[in-house]
């Protein structure tokens, strides 16, 4: 319930930019309104982080950036704005830093500066990043080729295609596209990234399935113990995926 206080707070102050003057709805008004995403709440409770994209109907462009403010709703203030979208914050170190989603990376920045850290640095991206309850450890999902150990394998075929004079592509099953996502021959295949030793860990290599489940799952499909010892998450081991959602 407080989340849900926390959340219509921060969208009034915002639509507030808005509400000049009173007029009828109008296309314009629609590409003006700034669009909350994730959030994170400190755990002391006294501040919330959240990532606000704008949109540009003459461009027709989005850009996310973060914003801070206080949870009894002052202080609201912009932290972190590129050209490059930014995204998915989260309060680590007691409070005192946060890390956020750039260019397909993770970073990490904090509170009083504004000097950022590149925190991860794998060729395939990080996505969905969840961290364990120490902050120490991270799950995320990255799209790789099923058959590469390595993310020297990922890249030398990615390489390939783009100097392939063949552009064709060749589907013997279902689903190889949903709404406007061509399926592609690449998985997305759940990590585990420990931060003080910087090694990452494709916890399902090898494997032709997806984490999520293709369309159907999030961030939320995956979490760590409280003992960070066992990871939990879903995942469709069907062939058929156009005609299961087990």
């Amino acid at each position: 319930m407080k989340k849900l206080i926390f959340l219509l707070s921060i969208s009034i102050l915002v639509m507030t930019n808005f509400a000049q003057t009173k007029h009828a709805l109008s296309v314009e008004d629609l590409w003006n309104m700034k669009r909350i995403g994730s959030f994170d709440i400190s755990k002391d409770g006294g501040k919330i982080i959240f990532d606000v994209t704008t949109y540009s109907m003459e461009e027709n462009i989005g850009n996310t950036d973060i914003w801070s403010i206080n949870s009894d709703g002052s202080e609201l203030k912009e932290m972190v704005n590129h050209e490059i979208s930014v995204s998915s914050p989260q309060f680590i170190n007691d409070g005192n830093e946060i890390v956020f989603s750039k260019d397909n990376q993770l970073f990490t920045k904090k509170i009083t500066d504004t000097i950022e850290t590149k925190l991860t640095d794998l060729y395939s991206g990080v996505n969905n990043a969840e961290f364990s309850p120490s902050r120490k450890q991270i799950i995320f999902t990255s799209k790789v080729y099923a058959d590469c150990k390595t993310q020297e394998c990922n890249k030398k075929k990615d390489l390939e295609r783009e100097k392939s004079k063949v552009k064709a592509e060749i589907f013997t099953e279902l689903m190889y596209r949903h709404w406007n996502d061509w399926r592609g021959p690449k998985y997305s295949h759940l990590f585990l990234f420990n931060s003080e030793n910087k090694k990452y860990t494709d916890l399902i290599e090898g494997k032709e399935y997806d984490v999520p489940p293709i369309a159907l799952g999030s961030s939320n499909d995956f979490s760590f113990s409280p003992d960070e010892k066992e990871i939990a998450f879903t995942m469709n081991e069907s062939k058929f995926l156009a005609t299961s959602t087990n």
